[in-house]
């Protein structure tokens, strides 16, 4: 039956924040997702040639509709005030600014537990997106993420207390034997990668196993999460990548399912309803 309730210690991630109703990595993606309930967010990290943390997927700007500059190519007066909205939906998110680190930590504070994946390449990132979390005071709300091992590393020697995770396309032998040198809080797979036998393999070297990439129909998701695999990761954390993407939650329709369902905000997983529910308004 939909909506499916999830259990008490299964987290939903959103995914640059509510990326299916307003742009990725906004201030107005964060903003719905707390709207919506949900209490962990994932974005995404670059650093500028001045030394200043943004918020921004893509190497490039070009999918944002400027063109195809590197992020990291930039300073940050080139960046701040750029409009990452209308390519979204000029109708609704026009004029909605790139998003800078700092901005997103001084409007939520403790609001949010926040899974950063350092995505640029600058050697520096990890030290400056640090540099950030701690003024902020902010280290424990954090997970620090990273497809680069090599980040990862530099944060634990800057602050080994500090929980990362390694985002990884397969669990074998070779990874595993990495990770477990890194001392990583999280190993986070590829979803196609994750059953019983490869949550147990990870879970050797690291507390906690988060995957990613979940593509396919609500019908794989739910099965996903029903099956066995999905029992052995409840109490590590879920970012199903796609999950909020692919659930069409407009947050009072939201709050009526949860009610419905007994369930408090954010613990509750809406039907699906329609194979591609992402709005976007053409230009």
């Amino acid at each position: 039956m939909l909506p499916i309730t999830v259990p008490a210690d299964f987290r939903i991630i959103a995914h640059r924040g509510a990326s299916a109703y307003a742009p990725e990595n906004t201030l107005a993606a964060f903003a719905l997702a707390k709207e919506m309930g949900i209490a962990e967010i994932e974005l995404d990290t670059q650093l500028t040639t001045d030394s200043q943390v943004f918020l921004c997927h893509d190497t490039t700007l070009e999918r944002y509709g400027h063109g195809n500059r590197n992020v990291e190519s930039c300073r940050s007066t080139e960046l701040v005030g750029l409009d990452m909205g209308s390519w979204f939906s000029p109708h609704h998110f026009a004029g909605e600014p790139i998003l800078t680190l700092g901005c997103l930590f001084q409007n939520f504070g403790s609001g949010f537990r926040y899974h950063i994946e350092l995505k640029g390449k600058a050697p520096s990132l990890p030290d400056t997106v640090i540099d950030r979390i701690e003024a902020f005071d902010l280290a424990s709300h954090c997970f620090l993420t990273s497809f680069s091992l090599d980040h990862l590393l530099r944060v634990k020697t800057i602050d080994s207390s500090l929980q990362t995770g390694w985002l990884i396309h397969e669990i074998d032998d070779r990874a595993m034997n990495r990770a477990e040198k890194a001392d990583l809080f999280q190993i986070c797979p590829r979803a196609h990668q994750v059953t019983p036998q490869t949550v147990i393999r990870a879970r050797e070297v690291a507390q906690e196993v988060r995957a990613w990439g979940l593509k396919g129909s609500h019908i794989q998701v739910l099965a996903l999460i029903s099956s066995g695999s999905a029992r052995k990761l409840r109490r590590g954390y879920h970012r199903l990548a796609g999950l909020a993407e692919e659930s069409l939650r407009v947050p009072p329709l939201y709050r009526e399912w949860c009610s419905r369902m007994n369930v408090p905000d954010g613990k509750c997983i809406p039907p699906r309803l329609t194979a591609s529910a992402r709005f976007r308004v053409s230009r």
